[in-house]
């Protein structure tokens, strides 16, 4: 007790809901694309079912009377999940918007000025 674990999802992924065999033993929270998991007892052993709305996480969760010790054991304080994949079609997605604004830009500044339309609606236009 006296110490939490935090799962950071990716950007776009949010926490929807938590299944674990010891409920009662812990206790969550979340914020945006993050999830907190306490213990709320001095010993914890459970299997954890995290959903959210893109995937499904399962871990074995277990937690000592005594927080653990980084120089005597592998200790987990933080998990931090990403998609190289996703996020590198995200970057190709967000340079085509850059591309193409580039080019509408690009042809308005080529486009001929100066064109007047004269007369009634029905005449032909003339360049000034």
């Amino acid at each position: 007790m006296g110490y939490q674990i935090h799962l950071q999802f990716a950007e776009g992924e949010a926490f929807v809901n938590l299944g674990a065999g010891d409920i009662g033993g812990i206790d969550v929270g979340k914020e945006k694309n993050n999830l907190f998991i306490k213990p709320k007892q001095e010993k914890v052993g459970t299997n954890l079912t995290v959903l959210t709305n893109l995937r499904h996480y399962h871990f074995e969760y277990t937690a000592l009377h005594k927080a653990p010790d980084p120089q005597e054991e592998d200790v987990i304080y933080s998990l931090r999940f990403t998609y190289p994949q996703e996020e590198a079609k995200l970057a190709a997605i967000e340079l085509e918007k850059v591309r193409t604004e580039e080019r509408l830009r690009q042809a308005d500044a080529e486009r001929p000025k100066g064109i007047w339309r004269t007369g009634n609606c029905g005449s032909p236009l003339s360049a000034l």
